[in-house]
């Protein structure tokens, strides 16, 4: 309950300058990483499976015309967006590293979904790192993927958007998590 009471209870009016600065600098970074994957063969299979399930109702599939379920856009969006590996990468000393910037195409599903506002779209960008961040600084365990980490911020920035309560965003929390740990198998040996 501490992380969703702390995600209900973050407002815009909390975050300082140079806080908002720094995350529309990652907003742009990450859009200018998804222009740069916009020609990659997975990019543009994820779109020609994005166009069969068209949703007039729901996400933008950015750099097009197609509108889809959020959940498939946030996928799309997400493909393109690290396709060239551009991103942003965390470094701390002890930390479980990892590139957090993953947190915010599904909390720009979200945000258009929900038809939030800039200010809120901010807000939640900001939780969704602090989120991914403060659980990589935490859970430094080999073998824990920090995927994980990516998914409790998306989960709960987005849940957000979505005017979510505490108990709403906790519930979203655990149907994000509990299906979804990824172990750091995945990325062992020959890939």
């Amino acid at each position: 309950m501490q992380l969703s009471s702390y995600a209900a209870g973050l407002a815009y009016e909390r975050l300082d300058e140079q806080t908002v600065h720094a995350a529309k600098v990652r907003i742009i970074d990450t859009i200018g990483a998804l222009v740069g994957g916009f020609a990659g063969e997975p990019c543009r299979i994820a779109r020609e499976v994005a166009v069969q399930m068209p949703n007039p109702h729901g996400a933008s599939v950015i750099g097009t015309n197609i509108r889809t379920s959020p959940d498939v856009a946030a996928f799309v969006n997400g493909t393109t967006a690290r396709y060239v590996e551009m991103n942003d990468v965390y470094h701390w000393p002890g930390s479980a590293g990892g590139h957090p910037s993953d947190v915010l195409m599904p909390m720009f599903a979200a945000a258009e979904h929900a038809h939030a506002n800039g200010r809120d779209f901010l807000t939640a960008v900001v939780l969704g790192y602090e989120i991914y961040l403060r659980m990589s600084d935490a859970v430094a365990t080999p073998g824990f993927d920090c995927a994980n980490f990516c998914c409790m911020g998306a989960a709960l920035g987005a849940g957000k958007l979505l005017g979510l309560d505490a108990h709403g965003l906790a519930e979203c929390l655990s149907m994000a998590v509990v299906p979804n740990n990824a172990l750091n198998q995945a990325r062992t040996g020959h890939l």
